[in-house]
């Protein structure tokens, strides 16, 4: 009997329990004590899943959100009110500290009363915007309960909030649908990555004021998808806040009501509105959509093996400190709340967690791979290999998504490099071996070179000395006629002489047996010679910048200048004459980041440097904090005349801040000289906010700074060069083109001829793709 009497204890104990992850406390706030009964299923519902349900008015002067400092209540409901507000005890301020500390809100407005200016106010601290008409309400002429609203259209009839996107799990789906009589339409911001929107408004659907029938297409506050009926905010600590736009789809008579749609051939059906209230309660108050991390593991996995149980294995878990390149083997639990009790969570489809292994930014993204489930957790797994950095990383998850809570677990480690002994031998390292074998090819060969220099020649009779030493005079007889021929002008060699050598490209003069002939090339009119050396040197088919077969542009690695400029080393004579027209054609390429381009500028002559036409190098961050050093032509070096200037990113695992540089570039460019054109090429590198926007920012930046340098300074300060620019999405190049200054003019005159600049603009900024970042958001003009 004891024991049939402690299981039904223990029974109603398990019923009572709240089904919330964060507490079973409720307040319901609610201006008229006679409104209870419009919402009494709703309270039994609420009530069979376990919350202690606290009924109060905002008149009520006991009333508190805290208690000691603490929230008193988990979960807060508001109907709206038909007066001004919710009262001292219930002000914006104070409702938005309830959220920060953790609790949940549930906010329920209404059209059939005007929406007080407090609840205007509260909404926008989370970026969401009413309607500036209080009594504004949202109709719909195409999806409305034919029933109730046959002649207002101010019933809608709406399937439930089912996402339909990939990667977003959908906890608000139900069958039939939902009818939101008398709603009150909300419109998002677009900067907080932290609202979402549960139910949209159709696209036939707009806000319309009772009070104005008159109300032209042009005065609409929002229309179509613009609006939002059912709005979901979810903080950075995981508090919801809920914004329902009609309280009165929460009353009994419409959670059973018999509603049909305006479509051609429907039939009548009840609604879904209890169903939908319950999972959009549910979710609220943290019974749905939440999760959590359990245990986090990380450990060498040297061996290769892939099993969740690496404590057989002998491996530490969870160490301090690691080496470079080693295997690692990480792993976390994440566990899904279900109402009752935590289960295995499985992300949506098309959705993955993802690891980052990051040091200022991440070195390793990688999915996570649910390769066990517990009975009240997934464990999700990777293996891979540590980069070849030393330093302090972080293993990060941080796994954010709609209408699902937060996770974010860092686990900071130490990696070092090779110790000393950790190194391989020398012959097991196949980058070694053309050195090995050199070593011993140089010894083998001196043995054998000393060897044949000792016993390969015997010694030389007497009697053949003398026939050497005449031999030896004879030679040398030759040679003094040779010498002596040289020195003869190169007029007075017989043309018969003058012979052409057709394998050298570039025939020059060359020492035979009979003595120097001169090539027929340097005997040409200068005017013929000067175009044939132009020929020579303007081929441009292959230079510092190339193309893949995609068309982006990227560096061009195997490029070197002295393969255009080896025409010169023919002769001294061809050298002389021609060296300052082959400098002009070629392009010269600096491709290491680290070279002192100024030290290699200096060195050169000034007439030298004035022949150079086109220069690229490699550049990262530190390349462009100089760019503002240089004065007023490029390397602040006069004699430098430029006709192309590319800047080619350094392409590597790191990101180029280049927003960071934008403005004192522009103040650069506004009185740079000797320079015709400037090319930034992308060369496949990892541009934070993106290279196109940042190239839109910099354009818009140009005509906000010369706007405000002409018409809000006195004097003006003109600029001393303007600049054309185009983008080549193909080729991801961003060119500039140096033009003259604009003439001082009248502001009207000059915004007129600066609109066809701003329209460009304007629809190449509309043409980028949306991009995480929040910098790449930041408009400059």
């Amino acid at each position: 009997m004891r024991s049939i009497l402690y299981g039904l204890v223990l029974g109603l104990t398990s019923l009572a329990a709240a089904l919330s992850a964060a507490g079973n406390t409720l307040l319901v706030v609610i201006e008229d004590e006679a409104d209870k009964a419009k919402y009494s299923t709703f309270w039994s519902d609420l009530t069979s899943r376990g919350f202690q349900l606290t009924y109060s008015t905002p008149k009520d002067t006991s009333l508190g959100l805290f208690h000691l400092g603490e929230p008193a209540y988990s979960h807060l409901l508001l109907l709206p009110p038909k007066s001004k507000g919710f009262g001292p005890n219930l002000t914006p301020k104070l409702i938005i500290e309830f959220v920060n500390a953790g609790s949940n809100v549930l906010l329920a407005l209404s059209g059939d009363s005007s929406v007080p200016s407090a609840i205007s106010s509260l909404l926008l601290e989370l970026d969401i915007t009413l309607p500036s008409d209080r009594t504004s309400l949202v109709v719909d002429h195409f999806n409305y309960d034919t029933k109730s609203a046959s002649e207002q259209h101010d019933v809608l009839l709406l399937p439930s909030g089912s996402s339909g996107k990939k990667g977003i799990k959908d906890y608000f789906g139900v069958e039939g649908l939902v009818a939101l009589p008398r709603a009150v339409g909300q419109v998002l911001g677009n900067e907080s990555p932290l609202l979402s929107s549960i139910v949209k408004a159709p696209a036939t659907a707009y806000t319309y004021s009772p009070k104005s029938d008159d109300t032209e297409a042009d005065d609409l506050f929002a229309t179509g998808s613009q609006i939002s009926l059912v709005t979901a905010f979810q903080a950075l600590n995981n508090a919801r806040f809920t914004v329902l736009g009609s309280v009165a789809a929460l009353e009994d008579k419409w959670f059973d009501a018999s509603v049909q749609a305006a479509t051609a051939g429907a039939k009548a059906s009840k609604s879904s509105n209890r169903a939908f209230a319950e999972k959009l309660s549910a979710w609220t108050f943290k019974e749905a959509g939440v999760i959590k991390a359990g245990i986090v593991t990380h450990s060498l996995n040297e061996t290769g093996q892939k099993t969740t149980d690496i404590t057989k294995a002998g491996v530490e878990l969870n160490p301090t400190i690691y080496r470079i390149k080693n295997d690692v083997y990480y792993s976390i639990a994440i566990s899904e709340w279900s109402g009752t009790n935590w289960t295995p969570f499985t992300p949506a489809a098309g959705d993955a967690v993802q690891l980052d292994f990051s040091m200022l930014s991440p070195f390793h993204r990688l999915n996570l791979i649910p390769s066990q489930q517990t009975a009240n957790a997934t464990i999700f797994t990777q293996t891979f290999k540590l980069p070849d950095q030393h330093g302090i990383f972080n293993f990060y998850v941080n796994y954010q998504r709609p209408f699902v809570t937060s996770v974010e677990e860092k686990r900071t480690v130490t990696v070092r490099h090779f110790a000393h002994d950790e190194w391989p031998r020398s012959y097991v390292i196949s980058g070694a071996w053309p050195w090995i074998s050199g070593i011993w090819v140089t010894v083998v060969g001196w043995l054998v070179f000393v060897g044949l220099w000792l016993y390969s020649k015997p010694a030389q009779p007497k009697q053949d000395l003398k026939a050497t030493k005449s031999d030896r005079s004879t030679r040398t007889s030759a040679a003094e006629h040779n010498m002596a021929t040289m020195a003869t002008p190169l007029h007075s060699i017989s043309a018969a002489t003058q012979t052409v050598d057709k394998s050298c490209p570039l025939p020059v003069l060359h020492l035979t047996a009979e003595g120097p002939k001169e090539s027929r090339l340097l005997l040409l009119p200068t005017e013929l010679l000067t175009q044939i050396i132009e020929y020579v040197f303007e081929d441009s088919s292959i230079g510092p910048v190339t193309h893949m077969p995609n068309g982006i542009a990227v560096l061009n690695s195997s490029y070197t200048a002295s393969s255009k400029l080896w025409p010169l080393l023919a002769c001294r004579q061809l050298y002389y004459d021609h060296q300052f027209l082959a400098l002009a054609y070629t392009s010269f390429s600096i491709t290491s980041p680290f070279a002192n381009i100024d030290a290699r500028l200096i060195s050169l002559a000034p007439s030298l440097q004035s022949a150079i036409r086109s220069l690229t190098f490699v550049a990262d961050d530190r390349h462009f904090r100089m760019l503002i050093a240089w004065g007023n032509c490029p390397f602040d070096m006069p004699n430098l005349q430029l006709d192309t200037l590319a800047i080619v990113l350094l392409s590597s695992s790191r990101w180029h801040f280049l927003f960071d540089h934008t403005r004192d570039l522009i103040q650069l460019l506004r009185r740079l000289h000797n320079l015709k054109r400037l090319v930034f090429v992308r060369n496949n590198a990892s541009v934070k906010g993106s290279f196109k926007t940042w190239c839109n920012r910099l354009i818009g930046l140009i005509l906000k700074i010369d706007h405000e340098q002409r018409y809000l300074v006195d004097p003006p300060n003109l600029e001393q060069v303007w600049w054309s620019w185009e983008y080549d999405a193909k080729a991801q190049t961003f060119t500039l083109e140096a033009a003259e200054a604009r003439p001082l003019m009248g502001e009207d005159e000059y915004m007129r001829r600066s609109l066809g600049l701003m329209e460009t603009l304007r629809v190449s900024v509309e043409s980028e793709e949306w991009n995480p970042d929040p910098r790449s958001r930041v408009m400059y003009y």
